[in-house]
């Protein structure tokens, strides 16, 4: 429960101005079909992994024995066909899970550099 609490209260203080929060989200809508999985996950889209954490992870605790329990990001990503990833930061988002670079690499293509968004390939 406070791993939840302590996300919530960031993200509310994450974006100053929720007008430019929503034009961004309507964005990435217009560009991922309703049907496609994304991760991290966002509203009205098909989740793309069991958390909505994405490398908000080291941001924030994050509980380990949680971790524990749920699936590399890769294997999870290649079972389910994650459609699309959404990686602000190549940075942090490979500090998830050693190998995710190549994995993302060998599996994703970089279509849209303003919002972000990797798609299967």
């Amino acid at each position: 429960a406070n791993v939840s609490l302590e996300a919530n209260r960031a993200r509310s203080k994450i974006r100053d101005n929720s007008l430019v929060w929503s034009a961004n989200l309507r964005k990435i809508w217009s560009i991922i079909p309703e049907s496609s999985s994304v991760f991290p996950n966002i509203l009205y889209r098909p989740i793309g992994y069991p958390t909505a954490f994405g490398d908000e992870e080291f941001r924030y605790p994050f509980p380990q024995l949680v971790k524990q329990q749920l699936p590399k990001y890769s294997s999870y990503f290649q079972k389910n066909k994650t459609q699309y990833l959404i990686i602000d930061d190549m940075a942090s988002f490979i500090r998830l899970e050693e190998g995710l670079e190549n994995y993302v690499k060998n599996h994703y293509k970089l279509t849209n550099a303003e919002q972000h968004i990797w798609k299967r390939q």
